[in-house]
């Protein structure tokens, strides 16, 4: 289930520029632009260039969609890559459990973090381990806990709509992994899903069974 999500891109038409190799070792050039969307300008960056390759210019997705405030998600079941405008008709913990998903990524740093989520409830740290934040997501008056995993009992009883655990790199401070647990109810039904962000990019999402 753990599938892989690469640099994507998507293309406008361009021209030429600097000779390089992509990671695919499909000849492409590096196109020394700013990207102006909306009146806002942007100048891409080493973590994510402009590439022109055959006469067309591919942007990093993630990159545009951020300017657009659109989130991006793969859905890895379907294998499908989900670009979606940020829902409206959420209640503050199912719209942050929507955020966690798809305005997070790797590498990102506690700054941007804190842009999307906001403080975490409890920043959790063991020597010469990296550190750990938590969020109570839709926690019921008084809940309290001083765990590191998922509290699945809370999620089942309704006191927890989501708990997210995001993992920091020791070394850069940036975002290097996330596991997300959250439950959607109806008037029959509980369903509890896993969300897991990996180091490398892959994901996983599943149904908790």
């Amino acid at each position: 289930m753990r599938k892989f999500v690469s640099g994507l891109l998507c293309g406008i038409l361009l021209s030429t520029a600097t000779a390089i190799y992509a990671s695919d070792s499909v000849p492409s050039r590096i196109w020394p632009i700013q990207l102006e969307i909306n009146d806002h300008v942007l100048e891409p960056s080493a973590e994510h260039p402009v590439l022109n390759y055959d006469g067309q210019a591919y942007v990093p997705l993630r990159l545009i969609a951020n300017m657009l405030g659109l989130g991006i998600k793969y859905q890895d079941k379907e294998n499908i890559l989900s670009v979606q405008s940020e829902p409206t008709d959420l209640s503050e913990a199912s719209r942050k459990v929507w955020q966690a998903q798809y305005r997070l990524s790797i590498g990102q740093s506690p700054t941007e973090v804190k842009q999307v989520l906001g403080d975490p409830e409890a920043i959790l740290r063991e020597d010469n381990q990296p550190e750990i934040w938590r969020y109570d997501i839709g926690a019921a008056p008084g809940y309290r806990t001083g765990g590191k995993e998922v509290d699945q009992a809370a999620l089942a009883s309704g006191a927890l709509q989501a708990q997210l655990f995001i993992r920091w790199s020791a070394d850069t401070a940036a975002l290097d992994g996330l596991h997300l647990g959250y439950t959607e109810r109806d008037a029959a039904h509980m369903r509890e899903y896993v969300f897991i962000l990996f180091p490398d990019g892959t994901t996983l999402h599943a149904l908790v069974e």
